[in-house]
């Protein structure tokens, strides 16, 4: 294998890897803003019955 193509592979496994962070940031977010939403509809729901 010669330095070229060792280069394009370890380019590769590190665009991957962040291409994977990326996805599993967006996720955790996508996540995070369901599980606010709802606490907040749960809260405004126990606020309208005091």
């Amino acid at each position: 294998m010669d330095l070229g193509s060792l280069s394009f592979l370890m380019k590769r496994k590190v665009n991957q890897k962040l291409a994977i962070q990326k996805a599993m940031t967006d996720a955790f977010q996508k996540l995070l803003i369901v599980v606010l939403g709802k606490t907040f509809l749960i809260v405004l729901e126990v606020l309208q019955f005091q």
